[in-house]
């Protein structure tokens, strides 16, 4: 597959050539994500582990660049990537599924701006773009967690609640 765009929008295409083929040498690929207005993708790779930032942006001929633009260095076992836009910044959330956590990344600096501890087994995850929250579902404890990502708030990249089960089926 490569990506290529249809009136403005990014989309997959068959072909022969998967657009981070030729550029390093990895396997099991993951989670993928674009940014809003389509001209990043955010991939994962679990061997090695590492975000690729993939320039899509269309070349003079209109043909979708698809270059490796960045590399972030990720936990081992991450298996979901959500985009965010925020003040002017592309964010990366990744889950860290045995750490328990989930890792802000800066996608335009290609760095990890902070580790959150969220509880056991982070694995689906959701964004409230208009209140700039991240929903976090746990599996191995049977939990959510909302964590504030907007940056004009004392709290970003903090949990601010977390709901549960107990094991005798109360509600925490």
């Amino acid at each position: 597959f490569t990506v290529t765009r249809h009136g403005g929008e990014p989309i997959f295409l068959p072909s022969d050539f998967f657009f981070l083929g030729g550029e390093l040498d990895f396997t099991q690929t993951r989670g993928l994500a674009f940014n809003d207005d389509g001209s990043r993708l955010a991939v994962i790779n679990r061997t090695p582990p590492l975000v690729h930032v993939v320039d899509t942006t269309l070349d003079r001929q209109g043909v979708a660049q698809n270059k490796t633009v960045g590399l972030i260095e990720i936990c081992d076992d991450s298996s979901e990537i959500l985009v965010y836009e925020d003040e002017g910044r592309t964010l990366g959330f990744v889950n860290c599924f045995v750490l328990g956590q989930v890792w802000a990344l800066d996608l335009d600096r290609f760095e990890v701006i902070s580790l959150i501890d969220v509880g056991l087994g982070p694995f689906a995850m959701d964004i409230d773009q208009e209140a700039g929250l991240l929903v976090v579902a746990n599996y191995l404890e049977d939990s959510m967690t909302v964590v504030d990502i907007d940056s004009n708030q004392n709290t970003t990249n903090r949990p601010l609640l977390k709901i549960g089960f107990r094991s005798d089926g109360e509600d925490e």
